[in-house]
């Protein structure tokens, strides 16, 4: 979605799209793949001067409501990605690693919904907890 289509989307709910919003969309824009804390997104928009925590906290409620981004959390900690495409999370207990695991199935799961209860999917959140590659080749016990 590009800003002309976000635009369209604030002005349809009868909302203003301000500098400070389009800096916060830029930023997710820029990093799709990337799950990101308030405090890197505070960070980014301190560099733009356009930073009102209070305002950013309200911004990120309004993405999150016009569904454009998503919220989970992990370790005690709120991150924010861009809506992207179905994808789950993969979480390592060990290296408390996150990264973005694609689901083919995904798709077909939101369709099976609809036809089964009528209900849309605007947006899911799938986890999975395990062992990283990483560790497991790092790890002296296998």
């Amino acid at each position: 979605m590009n800003n002309i289509d976000v635009k369209k989307v604030f002005k349809d709910n009868e909302q203003r799209f301000t500098k400070a919003r389009e800096e916060m969309w830029n930023l997710f824009l820029q990093n799709p793949n990337q799950h990101l804390t308030i405090e890197e997104i505070i960070n980014f928009l301190e560099t733009k001067e356009e930073i009102n925590v209070a305002t950013t906290y309200n911004n990120l409620s309004t993405f999150l409501e016009l569904n454009f981004i998503n919220e989970f959390i992990y370790k005690n900690k709120k991150y924010y990605e861009y809506i992207t495409n179905n994808h789950g999370h993969f979480f390592c207990l060990k290296c408390y690693n996150l990264f973005n695991v694609d689901i083919v199935g995904l798709s077909c799961l939101n369709l099976e919904i609809k036809q089964k209860y009528g209900a849309t999917v605007l947006t899911n959140v799938i986890e999975f907890k395990g062992i990283c590659n990483d560790c497991q080749e790092h790890d002296e016990f296998n």
